[in-house]
């Protein structure tokens, strides 16, 4: 709507919240699944063997941190959209795609040891360059996005949520030494309540330590809940 009445202003303070404030959970959701990986693919995929949930772990440490740019390329579409520019959504795809393709066939080149975390890489890659693509023409008609504050938030909240998530990763290797190893269900309970636990402990403190840096977005994020308590 604020693009149909040429509210630049607007639609910036849009794109910037938007930027914002899902990296209260993506962020430290994402710094969680990279590093605990193999407790997370052996969890889940509790049919698997334990080779086969190794495998799973090394790709999603790496495919995990995709979310990010991913988020950033899906919020940049919106804008385009909006702007009537769906050519430009379109070749910011071909970009992707093109830049996706030629990884794939570099990691199907390298040691079998490496190309599934190549692909990974590949596929990371391909959404930033896509995401900076998208930042450079929505700067160019809209005017500075405020780039450099979001960074600010992204580093005040990736620093503490991989700190946090190395930590739990040492912790439930020291506490729970044969967490994984377990098959089928009752490998999937035991793993989903630690995992559920260390969850809890990953968002309070890396929403501790980030709100401390000055985040103001935790606090907006947790609204509606505070208001709910508030009430009762």
């Amino acid at each position: 709507e604020a693009a149909s009445h040429g509210d630049s202003r607007q639609v910036l303070r849009y794109h910037d919240q938007g930027m914002r404030l899902p990296a209260v959970i993506i962020v430290p959701g994402i710094a969680f699944m990279s590093v605990l990986a193999p407790y997370i693919a052996s969890t889940f995929f509790f049919n698997n063997t334990l080779e086969e949930t190794s495998a799973i772990a090394v790709v999603l440490a790496v495919i995990a941190w995709m979310a990010i740019p991913m988020s950033w390329t899906y919020l940049n579409d919106r804008v385009f959209y909006a702007h009537q520019m769906t050519w430009m959504s379109f070749r910011l795809q071909c970009v992707t795609t093109g830049i996706a393709t030629v990884g794939a066939v570099v990691a199907l080149q390298l040691d079998p040891a490496i190309t599934a975390r190549a692909l990974g890489a590949g596929q990371v890659l391909a959404f930033c360059v896509s995401a900076a693509v998208g930042f450079w023409v929505l700067r160019r008609h809209l005017g500075p996005l405020g780039l450099r504050a979001t960074a600010r938030v992204y580093l005040s909240l990736v620093v503490p949520a991989i700190v946090t998530a190395v930590g739990l990763s040492i912790a439930i290797g020291q506490l729970f030494p044969d967490l994984g190893e377990t098959r089928g269900v009752a490998g999937l309970v035991a793993g989903g309540l630690v995992l559920a636990g260390a969850g809890i402990i990953q968002l309070g403190v890396t929403w501790g330590v980030a709100g401390l840096l000055g985040v103001r977005e935790i606090s907006t994020a947790l609204q509606p809940v505070t208001r709910r308590l508030r009430r009762r």
